[in-house]
Parts: structure tokens; sequence; C-alpha cells
């Protein structure tokens, strides 16, 4: 019987994967890699457009607000006066609306700004005190909660839900002006 002699057998590569399938493979996931780190920068640049844009509505809706709170101001002060409304509320109110004036961070005068709201909704105030007729305000409002609504859409596209797993994102908020106070 005649044996295989190493130089009879034909040249046939090892088992196993060959060097072209596995530069086809890195070369096809950094493709990929790539393109899908270029979609979630690109979602997290228009997120930071959209937040950008938030701030800037926020700053339109200060002025109109303060002056709400001005003309509120006054009122809770006749009423006070009048002994008709409650002094420690008062207290509270117009300490609140010195936070709210004094602050320039967006997001503090925002949380400070919803205080106000609440309390004012809890309040013994008139409906007639509480509505404005600011068709400034009514306009800046609609356009902020409208910033809002385009970035809560971004936060719950899929990139930002993957982005969101490595960064805290707040879910925005809405805000809503007390019209008609709530008896406590």
């Amino acid at each position: 019987m005649a044996t295989a002699n190493a130089d009879d057998t034909p040249n046939t590569p090892p088992p196993g994967v060959s060097g072209r399938r596995i530069t086809a493979i890195v070369i096809l996931s950094l493709v990929v890699g790539g393109a899908f780190l270029s979609y979630e920068l690109w979602s997290y640049n228009r997120l930071d457009a959209a937040r950008a844009a938030t701030q800037q509505a926020w700053r339109s809706l200060t002025d109109p607000l303060s002056q709400r709170y001005r003309k509120i101001e006054l009122a809770v002060a006749e009423r006070v006066d009048s002994e008709s409304l409650d002094m420690a509320w008062a207290e509270k109110f117009r300490l609140t609306v010195d936070r709210f004036r004094t602050t320039a961070l967006p997001d503090l005068q925002f949380q400070t700004s919803q205080e106000l709201e609440e309390l004012l909704s809890v309040s013994t105030l008139s409906p007639e005190v509480l509505q404005t007729e600011n068709v400034q305000l009514a306009d800046a409002l609609r356009s902020y909660n409208r910033t809002l609504d385009q970035e809560r859409q971004l936060l719950h596209s899929p990139a930002c839900k993957f982005l969101g797993i490595f960064l805290k994102f707040n879910e925005p908020v809405e805000l809503q002006l007390a019209t008609t106070p709530q008896p406590e």
C-alpha cells in the first residue's frame, strides 16, 4: 500500500475561517458601528438644538409671567390689607415671587413658576384675579409648550432612548397657569 506523502497532498487551507471573511466582517462591523454612532450624534445634536429652542422660548415667557405675578401680587396685598386673605399664604406667595424674579437659571425659574401656580391654584383669590387677558403671555406660553412637545418627541425617539441609557434626560413638563382656585 502506498502511503501518502506530504508532497503529494494538494494545497488546501487549514479548516476554519478565511482571512478574507474575517476582514469583511471587521470592515462591515466598522461601517455599521460608524453609521450607528453618526446617527446617535446627529440625534443628540437635534435634541440639543430643541433644548436651546425651549430655553429661548422660556426666556420669552419670563417677562409676561413676571407681569402676571406683579398683577396678582398687588391683588394679594389688597386682600391682606382688607384681612380677607391669610397672611401666611400671602407671605409664602411673596417669597416665591421674589425667588422667581431673582434667579436667572431657567430650570430653577421654571420650578419656581410651577410652585407659584400651585400656590395660586389652592388660593382663595377670585378667578378674575387669576384670569389673564395678556395676549403676549398666552402666545409665549403656547410657544413654550410647543417647543416642549418637540423636545418630548425627540426624547421618545429610539436614538434618544438609547442615549438615555448613558445620559440622564429629564422629561420636560408643560407649564399650566392656575385659572380657577380650589378651596382648601
